[in-house]
């Protein structure tokens, strides 16, 4: 399930996150993956957002 979470899902879920719907730790467990993969795909995708 790990790669539904870094697929499309990972803008979705980094947007819950920081809209306040979900903690890190709901969205893990909604997307059957740990904490730190939820931190890990945000950080990746902050990465992508700045150099982009």
């Amino acid at each position: 399930m790990a790669a539904v979470l870094i697929g499309c899902t990972s803008c979705s879920t980094d947007k819950q996150h920081a809209a306040g719907e979900h903690t890190v730790a709901e969205l893990a467990e909604l997307s059957e993956v740990s904490r730190s993969s939820v931190y890990r795909v945000r950080e990746r995708a902050a990465a992508a957002g700045a150099t982009a």
